[in-house]
């Protein structure tokens, strides 16, 4: 309830592009935060993970998350959050990404 909350305030509402997808990925980093301490312990922040290591390491937990159709759409979890992390690496470090519509 209180993700469906975060989502409509700091999504929905929002009409910039570069920032739908940089709050986008701040909000799936927090939920992969939350899986991980749930798994092992809060303990796991203290490594200072990237986006993309705490992926894997979830991805170890719970093998699933790179199956095709595991939950909703044709695409994995995993895929998607790779492509979202990637899109977002190229927002914050570039002035103006060329093509940002169309990635």
């Amino acid at each position: 309830m209180q993700l469906w909350k975060t989502i409509e305030k700091e999504l929905l509402r929002v009409q910039d592009l570069e920032a739908v997808v940089l709050k986008g990925h701040l909000l799936v980093e927090s939920q992969l935060n939350a899986a991980l301490a749930c798994h092992l312990g809060r303990e796991i922040m203290k490594a200072r993970l990237g986006f993309q290591q705490k992926l894997h390491v979830l991805t170890c937990i719970w093998p699933d998350l790179k199956e095709e159709n595991f939950s909703m759409g044709p695409r994995s979890p995993y895929k998607n959050w790779t492509e979202l992390n990637a899109l977002r690496n190229k927002i914050a470090h570039q002035l103006s990404p060329p093509n940002l519509r169309a990635l």
